[in-house]
């Protein structure tokens, strides 16, 4: 297990709150604390308003939540959290933790990312770490993610150059049919010719290094070029 930011343990205790469709998930969470001293007691919640019950009793809690149930998308977990607890500790578990996935976590201030099952052994440690104002991953977590921000890096790079590729009117283009627009339908919004769109978006492709509408937009949203969304 790798640590960062350690800081000696706190004796007061720090409620934790379980967000999880599986009764087992707060079962094994309690059977964890029990086993510490640093944090406690679990709570159970089936769904995150539920912690607005307890915003001025327990303003610094931990939220552990069951990523694969509560929530599909860390960015919106942790936004939903922050909204109701702005200082929420927040514990994501999950089965496909990817590399992606704990990135993105650390990048919005997760404190710890556990792997289940197998990382659930640990977990009474993990929050008693947590409850200290540590971030804790396993090291194979980290070494996913850190090979996740490579790529990230990878693809920022040869997304500047190719963006320094692209003429200002071919960036026009590429955004238009990223948005769906037809060779005819941007002709008409840039008051240019079917055949002189038809030639940008040659270009386009040609420097994308792509042979397909699909393709080019695939590679331009990878690149971030383009809204992926």
């Amino acid at each position: 297990m790798v640590t960062v930011a350690r800081s000696p343990i706190s004796r007061d205790h720090s409620a934790v709150f379980v967000v999880s469709s599986y009764p087992a998930i707060p079962a094994v969470v309690r059977i964890e604390c029990a086993r510490v001293e640093e944090v406690g007691p679990v709570r159970a919640i089936a769904d995150l308003r539920e912690l607005e019950d307890v915003a001025s009793t327990s303003p610094d809690p931990i939220v552990v939540v069951d990523l694969d149930e509560a929530m599909t998308e860390v960015r919106e977990l942790v936004r939903d959290v922050r909204a109701i607890q702005p200082n929420a500790r927040i514990v994501v578990l999950a089965s496909d933790a990817t590399g992606e996935v704990v990135l993105a976590a650390l990048r919005l201030g997760v404190r710890a990312c556990i792997r289940k099952p197998d990382g659930l052994q640990t977990l009474g440690e993990v929050l008693t770490r947590v409850a200290c104002d540590e971030v804790v991953v396993p090291l194979d977590l980290r070494r996913d993610a850190l090979e996740e921000l490579g790529r990230v890096v990878r693809r920022a790079r040869d997304g500047t150059g190719v963006d320094a590729l692209l003429s200002p009117r071919e960036h026009q283009i590429l955004n238009l049919l990223a948005s769906g627009l037809t060779t005819r339908q941007i002709s008409s919004c840039l008051a240019i010719s079917p055949r002189t769109v038809e030639g940008h978006t040659s270009g386009i492709y040609r420097k994308l290094v792509v042979a397909t509408r699909v393709q080019a937009l695939s590679r331009a949203a990878a690149l971030g070029l383009v809204d992926a969304r």
